[in-house]
C-alpha cells in the first residue's frame, strides 16, 4: 500500500503534468486536472482532446512521469513508472474536477491568479476526461533546492 503521507500530498489538488515520450524519446506532455489513488496505482485525469500523443505513447510503451507542485512553496514530487494504462473516467472523477479547480484558484490566490484564469488554464469539460493509471517505481524530490533531482529512498516517501 501506498504511504498515507504520499497519498495526502499526491490528492491535495496540486498543479499536476505528467509526461511520456515515443520509441524516438520525443517527450509529450499535459497538464492533468487531478488525482486519485487506486490501490498500489496512481490515477491522473487528463483531458482526452488534449493529450493524444501522450495516451499513444503510453500505450505502446507504459512509460509515465509525473511532477506533483504545491504552488505555494513550490514543494515538488516526480513519480515514475512503467505501467502506465489509459482508461475511462469514471462519474466521481468528471464530479471531482469543480472541487480540483475551486482548490487550485485558492491556492494561486497567493499569486493573485484570478480565479477565472484558473479555471481556463487548469479546467476541460468534464466529459472529455480520461485516466492514466500507473504503479509508482521511481520517485524524486524536485523542489527548488541542493537537492532537486534526488532519488527518494522509497517510491512511498516524500521530500
Amino acid at each position: 500500500m501506498l504511504d498515507p503521507k504520499l497519498v495526502a500530498f499526491v490528492t491535495s489538488h496540486l498543479s499536476i503534468h505528467i509526461a511520456s515520450c515515443d520509441a524516438h524519446s520525443r517527450a509529450s506532455v499535459a497538464r492533468a486536472h487531478g488525482c486519485r489513488v487506486d490501490g498500489e496505482r496512481i490515477v491522473v485525469l487528463v483531458s482526452a482532446s488534449q493529450t493524444e500523443s501522450l495516451r499513444k505513447n503510453i500505450g505502446e510503451s507504459g512509460r509515465v512521469a509525473t511532477i506533483f507542485n504545491e504552488p505555494e512553496s513550490h514543494r515538488s514530487l516526480q513519480l515514475k513508472g512503467t505501467d502506465g494504462l489509459v482508461g475511462e473516467a469514471t462519474q466521481q472523477d468528471r464530479d471531482s474536477l469543480d472541487v480540483y479547480l475551486a482548490a487550485m484558484s485558492e491556492r494561486l490566490k497567493v499569486f493573485d491568479v484570478p480565479e477565472s484564469y484558473t479555471w481556463t488554464l487548469c479546467g476541460c469539460d468534464p466529459d472529455d476526461l480520461v485516466t492514466i493509471s500507473f504503479t509508482p517505481e521511481d520517485a524524486f524530490t524536485q523542489t527548488p533546492g541542493a537537492h532537486a533531482g534526488n532519488r527518494l529512498p522509497s517510491r512511498d516517501a516524500l521530500p
